[in-house]
């Protein structure tokens, strides 16, 4: 059998968290990382999880009640997926866009001249 909605779900919402937390260890340096607007985001996954039973196991479950639906089914397993996976590329993208601040501090410490426009960042290709 094919991963539940509720094993889904957790997922979706340990990579959610995991986010905030790369966000909330940048600060506040990058446009587009307000952290309350990302828990706000998260209080809405949370909230229409508990709406329609997704992260329950029994026959309340959105599993359960869904069992004849296979298409229904498979395309919100593909949905969570995808944001799992959107989540922790955008993760991924604050670490090494915080490395790569890092290491430009230190060249220009040396006296290196970098460019003031450059390339927007993955996280902000994202949006």
């Amino acid at each position: 059998m094919a991963a539940s909605i509720s094993s889904s779900i957790v997922a979706c919402l340990k990579a959610f968290n995991q986010f905030i937390e790369g966000i909330q260890e940048v600060g506040t340096q990058k446009p587009g990382l307000v952290v309350q607007h990302w828990q706000d985001e998260l209080g809405r996954l949370r909230i229409w999880a508990a709406n329609i039973g997704a992260h329950q196991t029994n026959q309340s479950s959105l599993d359960y009640r869904l069992r004849d639906s296979a298409h229904i089914r498979q395309q919100i397993l593909k949905l969570l997926d995808e944001l799992i996976q959107r989540l922790e590329d955008a993760g991924h993208s604050i670490q090494n866009d915080e490395s790569n601040d890092e290491n430009d501090d230190i060249e220009s410490l040396e006296g290196s001249s970098s460019e003031d426009e450059g390339p927007q960042t993955e996280l902000q290709q994202l949006q």
